[in-house]
C-alpha cells in the first residue's frame, strides 16, 4: 500500500512539475513570440524603406534618362551604385524577414508540443486521483491471526527492529536472543570503559613571564587593551599579571608562550597586545572603540 501510495504522489509531483514546466515555456514562447514580432515588424520597415527608396532611385534614374542627361557619366553610374546597394540591402532584409518567420514558427511548434505533454499528464492525474486505498488492487485482505499479533506487538526499543526498522516475527527475534550467548554480546559492547589517563601535557615553548604575587597597588584596567576581555583578564591574574607595564616588557619568549598558553595562535602579536601597553604604561589612551567594553 505505501509503495502504490508512493507511486501516487511521483506521479502527481511529475504531473505539477510538467504543470509549471509548461507555464514558464508557455511564457518564455509568448516572450519570444512578442520579440520577433517587433523585430519582424522592424526588418518589414526596413524593407519598406528600401523599396520606398529604391523606387526613388528607379524615378530619378528614368528623369535623368527621359531629360537627355544620360550623358553625364559620373552621374549615371554613382545613380546605378545606389540602386544596386539598395537591391542588395532589400534582398538581405527579405532574407533576415524569412528567417525569422522560420524560427517563429518553430518556437510555435514547440508551444503545441509542450500544451500537449501537459494535456497527458494532467489526464493521468485526473485518472489516478479518485483511486483510494479500496479501489486500489481491490478490497482488502482480512489479516490473519499472527500477522495480526506482530502488527500490534511494539518492537522494544533496545530491539534493532524496533531502532531501525527490521522485518521479522518475534518469535524468531525471541528464538535468536534465546540463544546462548546472543544477549551476553550486547550488554559487553555497550558498557563503558574509562580510557587510559591522557599522558602529560607537553612543556610550553618560549618563557613564562615573570609574574607578581599580588598587583603592586591596584591592579590596571587590563581590558583597555584591545582583545582583552574579562575572562583574559582573570587568567592572566592567575599568572600573576596585573599591570600594563609587565606586557608592555614581554619578550618574545614570553609571548610564545603566553600565546601557547591561552592558545591564541598569534592572537598578541596581530592585537598589538605589547604596543597598546606601552602606551597606557605611559599613561596614554587607546582610540576609542578599540578596548573591551566599547565596541
Amino acid at each position: 500500500m505505501s509503495l502504490i501510495l508512493y507511486i501516487l504522489l511521483l506521479l502527481i509531483g511529475l504531473g505539477a512539475g510538467w504543470l509549471l514546466r509548461g507555464n514558464r515555456v508557455q511564457t518564455e514562447l509568448q516572450d519570444l513570440d512578442a520579440r520577433w514580432r517587433r523585430r519582424l515588424s522592424e526588418v518589414e520597415g526596413d524593407r519598406d524603406r528600401f523599396a520606398a527608396e529604391l523606387n526613388q532611385a528607379t524615378e530619378g534614374r528614368a528623369r535623368l534618362e527621359s531629360s537627355g542627361l544620360g550623358a553625364a557619366p559620373a552621374e549615371a553610374e554613382a545613380e546605378t551604385g545606389g540602386v544596386a546597394q539598395l537591391q542588395a540591402d532589400l534582398a538581405q532584409a527579405r532574407q533576415h524577414a524569412q528567417g525569422l518567420e522560420q524560427e517563429l514558427s518553430k518556437a510555435r511548434q514547440a508551444h503545441a508540443d509542450c500544451r500537449a505533454a501537459s494535456a497527458r499528464l494532467q489526464a493521468r492525474l485526473d485518472a489516478l486521483e479518485p483511486a483510494g486505498p479500496a479501489s486500489i488492487g481491490g478490497a482488502p485482505a482480512e489479516p490473519t491471526g499472527s500477522s495480526t499479533a506482530e502488527a500490534a506487538a511494539p518492537a522494544p526499543s533496545g530491539e534493532p527492529g524496533g531502532a531501525l526498522g527490521l522485518t521479522g516475527s518475534s518469535t524468531d527475534f525471541a528464538s535468536r536472543s534465546s540463544a546462548p550467548g546472543a544477549l551476553a554480546e550486547a550488554p559487553a559492547a555497550a558498557v563503558y570503559e574509562p580510557t587510559a589517563a591522557p599522558a602529560a601535557a607537553a612543556p610550553l615553548a618560549g618563557e613564562k613571564p615573570a609574574a607578581l604575587a599580588s598587583a603592586e597597588g591596584t591592579p590596571d584596567d587590563l581590558k583597555l587593551i584591545s582583545g582583552i576581555g574579562p575572562k583574559i583578564e582573570r587568567t592572566l591574574h592567575d599568572l600573576g599579571i596585573f599591570h600594563f607595564w609587565q606586557i608592555a616588557q614581554f619578550t618574545r619568549d614570553n609571548v610564545a608562550w603566553v600565546d601557547q598558553y591561552l592558545s591564541f595562535r598569534g592572537r598578541i602579536d596581530r592585537e598589538g597586545w605589547i604596543e597598546q601597553a606601552k602606551i597606557l604604561a605611559a599613561g596614554g589612551t587607546i582610540e576609542p572603540g578599540r578596548h573591551y567594553g566599547t565596541q
